[in-house]
């Protein structure tokens, strides 16, 4: 995924609304909704797999302490939502 539809789905589609999250945050937890493990992560972002298993756990817990299979749910259930308002407009 391109910087530019990373920010696109960061900051239009305001799918994090008011969460706590760092930019770096939002945008793991966007790549890994979308398949790429923390061991692909890791080495995109040039740090070990298990601080992007921290930064997974930090969005995990803001949004309400869920699973990571829940955590992946919801996040595309938002994407998919605000996509279908955006198209809408």
């Amino acid at each position: 995924m391109k910087n530019e539809e990373m920010n696109i789905l960061i900051e239009k589609f305001y799918i994090f609304d008011e969460k706590k999250l760092s930019a770096k945050q939002k945008e793991i937890a966007i790549r890994y909704v979308f398949g790429q493990t923390a061991e692909e992560l890791a080495t995109y972002y040039n740090n070990s797999p298990r601080s992007i298993w921290l930064h997974l756990d930090v969005v995990r817990h803001e949004f309400g302490n869920v699973s990571l299979s829940s955590l992946r749910t919801i996040i595309f259930m938002k994407m998919i939502c605000k996509l279908a308002n955006f198209e809408n407009e």
